[in-house]
């Protein structure tokens, strides 16, 4: 159908826990589970969600965490919720300019050599900086350096949080242009 195509579903965001794929096993260190997770700025004043993106966290059980649109509430709040043994490594960039430019890691590998890449002074139309790490695998075969970033994209949206049926286009070249800045610069990222 015509109309399917040319007018975009507008899905808003949710989340269950039941979609969240088993734990794998860890015994032999061979890989490593990562969860990425936006947790979408203000979501941690609906004391409801922001459970359930705990609990999430917590059920996934992944080895290192990713999380996006973060804030100093949040890193408050996961102090407070999440047990800082099961996640001793944890880093949070605050955005300087908006409530949800922030991003995090929380690890259980140890966190080297973390840098934040600001994209928003190096590509026009960026809103978010880039979180890039380095952690060793706990393999006792053989231990690996891994280098990984933490990234969020431009969204098809205006600046002003608005969207209309261009600026996924419009924006789309914004996106193109972080992803060859972030390996331009850091180009020996695995994840």
């Amino acid at each position: 159908d015509l109309l399917v195509q040319l007018v975009p579903r507008i899905i808003p965001y949710s989340f269950s826990p039941s979609c969240l794929p088993s734990p794998c096993d860890r015994s032999n260190g061979s890989h490593i589970d990562i969860l990425t997770y936006n947790v979408e700025c203000i979501s941690y004043r609906n004391i409801s969600k922001s459970e359930k993106i705990v609990a999430a966290i917590e059920r996934c059980d992944a080895d290192i965490i990713f999380l996006q649109e973060t804030n100093p509430q949040w890193e408050k709040l996961l102090a407070t919720k999440l047990n800082e043994k099961r996640y001793p490594y944890r880093y949070f960039s605050h955005p300087s300019q908006q409530l949800a430019g922030g991003s995090a890691f929380l690890s259980r590998l140890p966190l080297r050599d973390v840098s934040t890449l600001d994209l928003t002074n190096t590509v026009k139309g960026s809103v978010f900086s880039t979180l890039v790490a380095t952690v060793t695998t706990v393999s006792p075969a053989s231990p690996r350096q891994i280098r990984i970033a933490n990234i969020h994209l431009r969204p098809p949206v205006n600046l002003d949080g608005t969207a209309t049926f261009s600026t996924a286009r419009v924006t789309g070249d914004v996106r193109d242009a972080e992803i060859r800045e972030i390996l331009r610069v850091h180009p020996t990222i695995d994840f």
